[in-house]
């Protein structure tokens, strides 16, 4: 995990069957970028340009945190193999939700 020193670069990723709106958030909460990328290699591609482009040339994956509201996928592995914190939600299917992080059995 990033120093306390160090700066977060937050991600948010809303998934779909085809594509994935994200968006690009500073530490405060501020939107840097928003855009819609495609599901695979060119869109995680994209992905990984945003983070350039709005982290910094010091930027450590770890500083870079995803919100996704999945743990499987050919996306999400990308997401773990670049480094990537990611965070989401897992539900217990009864409305009872619990935050869940890429150390969590199952990601």
């Amino acid at each position: 995990m990033p120093d306390q020193e160090d700066e977060l670069l937050l991600t948010g990723d809303d998934w779909a069957e085809d594509h994935h709106d994200v968006e690009v958030q500073d530490e405060a909460g501020r939107k840097l970028a928003a855009a819609r990328v495609s599901e695979g290699v060119e869109g995680i591609a994209k992905l990984h340009e945003l983070v350039a482009r709005h982290g910094g040339g010091n930027l450590d994956a770890a500083e870079v945190v995803v919100g996704i509201e999945t743990d499987r996928g050919s996306w999400v592995q990308a997401l773990i193999a670049s480094g990537y914190v990611r965070q989401g939600h897992v539900s217990d299917g009864g409305g009872d939700e619990r935050p869940r992080s890429a150390g969590d059995a199952g990601v």
